[in-house]
């Protein structure tokens, strides 16, 4: 693990490497054996450096932090050294869906219907608290041992009160707001690199404070509703083992609908609408939606396992 020096000899010496679970562009990610409590957990470990490493480390640990969630991890404790900054997860058994999607699979209907109402209770969790995660994707999503849901990363997430500049853009399953919002993101910070660049300062930290990513505002989109386009692209992808086209036109050929909303093809058709007022309005309003899916099922028993 990259950084594990100096105040990093506690982690040396609490935490066992298991394995690699993954890397991003910023970050790693490993499965990790506690010594003493004898038992696994997650440690993201953000490279000190990189662009907002910091405001990702706060983003997840105050999304996480007060959440008790069947569907979404928990965060017990952050930690920084000089080279690298740390978060502490509960360790899910399970492999994301990136990894479990072969080309053109798809899943079964009940099966999608469960992992749906599992997902739309993970965001009426979050949105609650005021959380809006801002990258549902297949490879966000782990499918437990168990054949439940987990939502996981965090890293792009936005907390009530706190204004970030933290953007991501993932093809295929970004709204059209937040996709339009990343080129705008990009485009400022373009300018502002160039603008720095003509620019002399004193020190080392005042170049890496001029040179860190701009915040920008970001009020004018709801992102619960972005939220829901993702969710609902993400279950595109799993019920007809694509990405959903960017066309609204093409859309409205593939997926055959009634207007009653009693069917899923419905409610994910009704969560992709380019229109974000046109879209449900809630996490709850799809878990009605689907539980109206077939009446005489209890999907909430379903999505729950019993």
């Amino acid at each position: 693990m990259f950084g594990m020096s100096g105040d990093g000899s506690y982690l040396k010496n609490t935490y066992k490497i298991e394995e690699k679970l993954g890397a991003g562009g910023n970050s790693e990610v490993y499965k990790v054996w506690h010594m003493r409590l004898r038992k696994f957990y997650v440690i993201k470990a953000h490279r000190a450096g990189a662009m907002c490493a910091a405001q990702v480390l706060r983003n997840e640990a105050e999304a996480l932090k007060n959440l008790k969630s069947l569907y979404v991890p928990q965060v017990f404790d952050v930690l920084a050294d000089e080279k690298t900054s740390y978060t502490i997860m509960e360790y899910i058994e399970g492999k994301s869906f990136d990894k479990l999607l072969r080309k053109s699979e798809k899943y079964e209907r009940m099966k999608v219907i469960k992992w749906y109402y599992q997902l739309a209770t993970a965001l009426e969790e979050i949105h609650e608290k005021g959380v809006c995660h801002r990258d549902i994707k297949p490879s966000n999503i782990m499918l437990t041992n168990r054949g439940d849901i987990c939502l996981i990363d965090f890293d792009s997430a936005i907390v009530t009160g706190k204004n970030v500049g933290i953007i991501n853009r993932s093809l295929g399953y970004a709204s059209p707001e937040q996709a339009q919002f990343f080129i705008t993101c990009k485009k400022a910070h373009a300018k502002h690199i160039k603008r720095i660049m003509r620019t002399s300062y004193t020190s080392a930290e005042d170049v890496a404070l001029k040179v860190a990513e701009p915040i920008f505002p970001y009020k004018s989109i709801d992102w619960k509703l972005s939220d829901i386009y993702s969710l609902g692209a993400t279950m595109y992808h799993l019920l007809f083992g694509r990405q959903p086209p960017e066309e609204e036109s093409l859309a409205d050929k593939l997926i055959k609908i009634t207007e009653n909303g009693a069917t899923l093809e419905y409610i994910i058709k009704r969560s992709l609408h380019s229109t974000p007022s046109k879209r449900f309005l809630s996490a709850s309003d799809i878990k009605s939606a689907i539980n109206k899916i077939n009446q005489d099922s209890n999907i909430a028993a379903i999505a729950r396992g019993l």
